[in-house]
């Protein structure tokens, strides 16, 4: 087989004296679509090699990660980067600037992010993630420009500590994840995002400040389509809304770790809610009447009364 036919290729340069790998030698490879690497580096421009490329999975680079090259990103799909100390907010720019077509991009451990890149020439995105960005501090306001992003997930990012209204403009978003970072609240505009199937929000802090403390909307009625709350948050508090008995769809429910003083009698009117999780919810004094569907009960608070009716 010649190599110019090879449309995949996969290189691990990790435990290897070879971590130059040169752009006259890549550019032989005419149709090569799929590019894993392990290690290493290219040196030279790539500006006119792997013009079919679609899919980049790059991991633990050498430390003259992309000097002097320019990866063509015209017709790629789907990027990952991780375990790299030198990806910074310009070159990850300058990766995905000219990737109109990118519906994935997933970062891991790269730790010289301090915010995301704007995504205004990356209109079709889908699925995005940031784990393990220890820098990460501030998610781009042109997050709103991705207009078919069905995924978001961001974790273990200690450094982030607000989100944008701006989410709330991800009208197709089916997936919110933020988990294991500093935010202390949930935007406003989350609520906007109507085919939320699932939202995972999970926080724990040292030191409370009560200024900070917020309730969840009655407009979370709206989310027609939801499956799972998971809010663990501190910050929490108050009485569940009335319109929570609304969501038809949702199965798991859990509030654990949270301020959440009351759960309404609406709650009975879930008919598809199998898990409900309290744990440690103290500001909890009783329960109203749960929903027949219901298969997995975990409940803790200092103040529970033994006045709770079981569901019949």
């Amino acid at each position: 087989m010649q190599v110019n036919n090879v449309q995949a290729l996969g290189l691990n340069l990790c435990y290897t004296y070879l971590d130059l790998i040169l752009s006259e030698n890549i550019g032989r490879f005419e149709y090569q679509m799929h590019l894993k690497l392990n290690g290493g580096t290219f040196n030279g421009n790539l500006a006119n090699s792997l013009t079919n490329l679609s899919w980049i999975f790059w991991s633990q680079p050498s430390p003259i990660f992309l000097k002097g090259v320019n990866v063509h990103t015209k017709y790629v799909v789907f990027i990952t980067i991780s375990h790299n100390d030198l990806m910074d907010d310009s070159t990850l720019q300058s990766i995905i600037k000219m990737a109109a077509k990118l519906k994935v991009l997933a970062l891991e451990s790269c730790h010289g992010i301090i915010r995301t890149p704007d995504f205004s020439g990356c209109p079709n995105l889908e699925r995005l993630t940031f784990e393990q960005c220890s820098n990460l501090r501030r998610i781009d306001c042109s997050i709103s420009k991705l207009k078919c992003l069905i995924y978001l997930r961001i974790y273990d990012c200690f450094a982030l500590e607000d989100l944008p209204e701006e989410i709330g403009d991800l009208l197709n978003l089916q997936h919110f994840s933020v988990q294991q970072c500093k935010v202390k609240k949930l935007p406003d505009s989350i609520w906007n995002c109507k085919l939320l199937r699932e939202v995972h929000f999970e926080s724990r802090f040292d030191d409370l400040d009560s200024a900070n403390s917020w309730e969840l909307p009655s407009t979370m009625g709206r989310l027609q389509n939801l499956e799972v709350l998971i809010v663990n948050n501190e910050y929490l508090k108050g009485q569940l809304p009335f319109g929570i008995g609304s969501l038809p769809f949702l199965r798991i429910l859990d509030l654990s770790y949270s301020c959440v003083s009351e759960v309404p009698r609406t709650i009975n009117k879930l008919p598809c809610l199998q898990r409900l999780k309290l744990r440690e919810c103290n500001k909890i004094q009783e329960l109203p009447v749960l929903p027949t569907s219901l298969t997995h009960l975990v409940v803790s608070s200092k103040l529970l009364r033994a006045t709770w009716i079981s569901p019949t």
